[in-house]
């Protein structure tokens, strides 16, 4: 099944309220709130609490670059520019790349339950922060946008 490159790009025309740089926005905003999540850890809760967050919102956080690092690099050599010739190579990274991501999660997370003495509530709260956050931009942006689109102002002067 080859890409269909006309439609992958009607469709970026048409969702056209998320700039390139909404990916480096979201990934900052949750850098801060984790960095603060985790000092209110660090000054209120257990060890165990601060641990699960600390390594659940790293490991959130590190998927969110790995997947903003694939679609950078994976998919501009599908909009652009000859598929034909780069259809194997896109299909062998994304299988290569999502088979060595979810490997190198799974091992970790093997190893973090195993034995490190963590609060799975606190870290399963920490790997959905990013989630969090990137759903609260994006539904502000959308409301933006519609409030953009239903309030008209007027762009005339209006007298004194």
């Amino acid at each position: 099944m080859a890409f269909e490159t006309s439609r992958i790009i009607e469709l970026s025309d048409k969702f056209h309220f998320l700039d390139n740089d909404f990916p480096k926005r979201v990934l900052k905003t949750s850098i801060i709130v984790s960095f603060f999540l985790a000092l209110f850890s660090v000054s209120f809760w257990s060890l165990e609490i601060t641990l699960g967050l600390s390594i659940g919102m790293a490991i959130s956080i590190g998927l969110m670059h790995f997947l903003w690092w694939m679609t950078s690099v994976i998919f501009p050599a599908v909009v652009k520019g000859d598929i034909e010739n780069k259809q194997r190579k896109v299909k062998f990274s994304l299988i290569f790349f999502n088979i060595l991501k979810y490997l190198l999660v799974s091992a970790g997370l093997f190893f973090i339950l195993r034995y490190v003495p963590i609060n799975l509530l606190a870290f399963f709260i920490g790997i959905s922060i990013v989630q969090i956050i990137l759903a609260s931009k994006i539904s502000s942006v959308l409301l933006v946008n519609y409030i953009n689109r239903s309030i008209k102002p007027d762009l005339k002067k209006r007298p004194s």
